[in-house]
């Protein structure tokens, strides 16, 4: 029964990463639907309940068998993707087990910024599409990386100003990194949680001044005029290798683009420009024979310059933009691999709070106000509302064993 519900209705998950920071953090417990985009069948029958990829305990034994493949099959759902819905889906170029089939893929939670029929840019770090800047939203809280390097004046710092830094961030849950060197001269950039489990292994560390942040444009704005008399913010984009990464571009993931997001039953022309976008779609998703012979393309053994598309495609982004591995390093999203909404945080705990100073900064391990909230109003907690049912429950089950015992 619990494996029907899983597979047709509704099923856990939690966040792992901080890709969706802000909107959905590290420590969320999560209920998806499978019913609002429509359940998709098993493609693999035959697997072990709750397992998803392999046995648990071994190296890598499936948990499924790959005896029986039945294609992608959608059930109806109520409603379909639309821009800036969070979304559940197979990660569709999981490539550490061969061969997977694209069900058992593991299971990513992003932002889908462009839907099939799109035509996405991105400029400057905002979001275009169709042309038109992507609407703001106050549920959407976009993050990026910067740099906290000293003042260009300052040649030292004192350990006490460094140390305080290091717990303003760690108080505010903000997502750091720092920079260290160890008793042998040796460079670490570790999380600031971690800092004190390494010293433990290697001794004390000493820090270089230089952290790596995390945060939205109005924490960075907070930080900054705070922090004004010692260090400076610097803004500096990580090398990614961006798809598609057979295309000679200079896109980065602040300004990349524009892309075209195919839908079902799009004709496109083929030509040796726009093959680098879709040449994966069709052989790999869509499961064609793709050669490329004197400068001509075949599919399936015949020669042909258009292709017509058999799925809906996505374009899925993390809010924590700078630290997020999605569809500007991978590509599109087939409509199979959609696996469910998140429509209900049922539990979210703070693992950082650990790491804070005081007994009451501790118990914030639990995220009280994020308790029993849905994705739609992330700001309302229906916990209450939860335990009074639970209690309303309890008493009528009192009274009818109290009256069942006078009887």
């Amino acid at each position: 029964a619990a494996t029907i519900i899983h597979v047709f209705f509704i099923q856990p998950f939690t966040i792992p990463t901080s890709s969706m920071e802000k909107s959905m953090l590290v420590g969320d417990f999560l209920l998806v639907s499978k019913m609002n985009y429509g359940a998709n069948i098993p493609n693999t029958p035959l697997f072990i309940p709750f397992m998803h990829q392999k046995i648990p305990g071994t190296l890598n034994t499936p948990s499924y068998s790959k005896l029986i493949q039945l294609g992608y099959n959608r059930l109806p759902g109520f409603q379909t993707i639309q821009n800036n819905d969070i979304v559940v889906f197979n990660f569709p170029v999981d490539t550490l087990i061969p061969n997977i089939p694209f069900d058992k893929k593991m299971n990513y939670v992003k932002r889908c910024v462009g839907i099939a029929g799109d035509t996405l840019s991105i400029i400057n770090k905002d979001i275009y599409i169709n042309g038109e800047i992507a609407p703001s939203s106050k549920n959407i809280q976009t993050q990026f990386q910067y740099w906290i390097r000293p003042n260009a004046n300052k040649t030292f710092i004192q350990p006490s100003v460094l140390k305080n830094l290091e717990n303003l961030l760690i108080e505010n849950d903000i997502e750091a990194y720092g920079k260290y060197i160890s008793t042998k001269n040796y460079i670490e950039v570790l999380k600031l949680s971690q800092k004190k489990k390494r010293e433990k292994n290697i001794g004390i560390l000493k820090s270089t001044g230089e952290f790596i942040v995390f945060i939205t444009e109005e924490e960075k704005n907070v930080l900054e005029k705070n922090l004004q008399k010692w260090f400076t913010f610097h803004e500096e984009e990580t090398t990614k290798n961006l798809f598609p990464k057979s295309l000679n571009h200079n896109w980065t993931s602040n300004d990349y683009g524009p892309i075209y997001i195919p839908k079902r039953g799009d004709v496109i022309s083929l030509n040796e420009d726009n093959i680098h976008f879709y040449k994966k779609i069709i052989e790999d998703y869509e499961d064609n024979l793709f050669e490329i012979k004197n400068n001509q393309f075949y599919i399936n053994g015949k020669i042909t310059n258009q292709y017509e598309f058999q799925m809906n495609y996505y374009w899925m982004m993390g809010d924590n933009r700078h630290n997020s591995e999605d569809s500007r390093v991978w590509g599109f999203v087939p409509e199979n691999h959609v696996v469910g909404k998140p429509i209900f945080t049922w539990l979210s705990l703070n693992y950082n709070a650990i790491n804070k100073k005081g007994i009451k900064a501790k118990l914030g391990i639990i995220r009280w106000d994020k308790l029993f909230t849905t994705m739609n109003n992330p700001d309302k907690s229906y916990a209450i509302h939860f335990l009074i049912f639970i209690v309303i429950i309890k008493l009528i089950n009192r009274y009818r064993a109290m009256k069942n015992t006078n009887n």
